[in-house]
């Protein structure tokens, strides 16, 4: 079955990076994230385009070169800025959606909200493909276990293998400019969540089809992340499970091209921004960044997470002092044609960084545990007598019972004016609907006798006792909030059931009901509304 061409392989290249397969649907879901609506360009200095830092305090601009320290503010600066949301949908709609429907019978469609894109990609026109696809996925589910496929590695010419990994950056690769390293050189990044084998995968593929050097790879493993152990002994010993990142200079990556107009713009940026400033610097190799263990600097503590089952089994229960020693383990062509690796020598490579060891191996080894533990001991003597802190910062979003009252004025307004009646809405996130006092109006306790629950707000027609009711949520709305609902209102059936939060839907959630929209409904004919609450006003999302 021959399929390998261009686009297929840019396909392919979505559902491995962020793809949701649904079988019973023949589609396949593919994520594009864009957490905050804008996103800015690099931050230069007008006089000798030295990177400039922001004051927090008086939003005043300052150069970081020694020699300049001129102060800026924004007006005298020109800042590149994008609309992430427009160009994601733009890209979508007009680049990417057609190239995916040059192929036989597949159809597109998008829905999504001011944080994520989602493309569906319907296979039902052509089984045979989707057959395929499936079987090169491995019949995985989510992108959370994707692989790169054999095709891919072992089939792909340079134009296929371009488009595959154009088709990564697109998904889950970044241009921020924050993420420069420490001399002010701009890097790229890849984001891989939930899935250590794709990030150690995407690294053999850079280096096995391009040759492409990598800056370093920040690994989900408690020694890398938590190597002071500041989460473990603060607010959550779990806070090192992070997405996987793969950093690189993208003056490297010039034969790749993103389709989504706002990225591509932003890597040609940072290409010109290194070219200008790094081009006589070579990229990082591995040989720099394997630094040998002798040195007992480099040494990490112990971490009581490293035997954590959020760890995948190839580096539960391993001791990690530097992030190659996780490409060791997991087999990376980088280091082992660099440095001949097989399996008589890859153990003490992993423990030492060196191909050879004379005969204090073991005694080194010794040593190396016990300078690993003792730090541990200092760290946990240094945070013994600290008390716990909830890390959250203070903000500006509404707590949840500031959003009743705006909703029981938004739910009287909306009542008047869809079902011409008056009516009495009231707060009920407190009391159960059978205890609360209706001051006297009788006809309406009685509606409530049976209800032994407590929506948010509950609002109740004069004219004909129609039932309406509210669940407000402060966050990203999800599965749960939808099943909380949908049980108060299979118990009230209410003539109107609403769920409304002051953040968007989750992407998740919205997967879900595009694909089973049946779940929104609590009776035959009725569903639960999802909205965002914003100034006051609800807008309604469509379902």
């Amino acid at each position: 079955m021959d399929y390998l061409n261009k686009e297929f392989s840019y396909l392919l290249g979505l559902a491995v990076s962020k793809g949701r397969i649904v079988q019973e649907s023949m589609s396949i879901y593919i994520d594009f994230k864009h957490k905050f609506e804008y996103i800015q360009g690099i931050k230069v200095c007008p006089n000798d385009n030295s990177l400039i830092t922001e004051s927090r305090k008086t939003g005043n601009f300052t150069c970081k070169n020694e020699d300049c320290k001129k102060i800026f503010n924004l007006d005298e600066l020109n800042i590149k800025k994008w609309d992430q949301v427009e160009s994601t949908k733009k890209s979508l709609l007009e680049i990417i959606a057609p190239l995916i429907e040059s192929l036989d019978g597949l159809k597109t469609s998008l829905i999504g909200n001011s944080q994520v894109s989602i493309l569906k990609v319907d296979f039902t026109n052509n089984k045979k493909m989707f057959s395929y696809m499936l079987e090169l996925l491995n019949y995985e589910k989510t992108f959370k276990n994707t692989r790169i496929p054999d095709l891919i590695i072992d089939e792909g010419n340079e134009e296929t293998n371009i488009e595959f990994f154009n088709a990564v950056l697109d998904t889950i690769g970044y241009f921020n400019s924050g993420n420069h390293y420490t001399n002010g050189r701009m890097r790229g990044y890849i984001q891989i969540v939930d899935n250590l084998k794709l990030t150690n995968d995407i690294d053999n593929f850079l280096y096995s089809a391009f040759n492409l050097p990598v800056q370093t790879i920040r690994w989900s493993h408690p020694n890398i992340v938590d190597g002071n152990l500041k989460y473990y002994f603060g607010t959550s010993r779990e806070g090192w499970a992070k997405e996987n990142q793969i950093k690189f200079f993208p003056e490297f990556y010039k034969i790749f091209t993103p389709k989504i107009i706002h990225k591509n713009e932003m890597m040609e940026e940072q290409i010109k921004f290194n070219e200008n400033k790094y081009l006589h610097q070579k990229s990082n190799s591995y040989e720099k960044r394997i630094s040998p263990l002798k040195n007992l600097n480099n040494i990490a503590a112990k971490h009581p997470e490293e035997n954590s089952i959020k760890l995948d089994k190839e580096l539960r229960g391993r001791h990690i002092d530097r992030e190659w020693q996780i490409g060791v383990v997991l087999g990376s062509p980088r280091i082992y044609d660099l440095y001949d690796l097989n399996d008589d020598n890859k153990e003490i490579f992993f423990e030492t960084g060196e191909v050879t060891f004379d005969n204090s191996y073991e005694t080194f080894l010794y040593k190396k545990k016990s300078i690993s533990e003792n730090k541990f001991k200092e760290l946990e003597e240094k945070n013994k007598n600290k008390v716990k802190t909830n890390s959250k910062k203070t903000s500006s979003k509404l707590l949840e019972v500031e959003t009743y009252y705006p909703l029981q004025v938004w739910l009287k307004n909306h009542i008047k004016e869809n079902h011409n009646s008056d009516s009495l809405v009231f707060d009920s996130s407190t009391t159960n609907l059978n205890n609360i006092d209706f001051e006297g109006i009788d006809e309406i306790i009685e509606e409530f006798d049976d209800f032994d629950i407590k929506p948010d707000v509950v609002g109740i027609t004069y004219n004909n006792k129609n039932i309406f009711l509210i669940e407000s949520k402060v966050t990203k709305l999800s599965l749960e909030d939808l099943s909380q609902t949908i049980g108060y209102s299979k118990v009230i059936q209410p003539t109107e059931a609403f769920l409304i939060s002051t953040e968007e839907i989750s992407s998740n959630l919205l997967f879900l009901l595009d694909v089973y929209p049946e779940v929104l409904k609590y009776n035959a004919t009725q569903k639960v509304k999802i909205g965002k609450l914003a100034s006051n006003e609800v807008k309604f999302y469509d379902l």
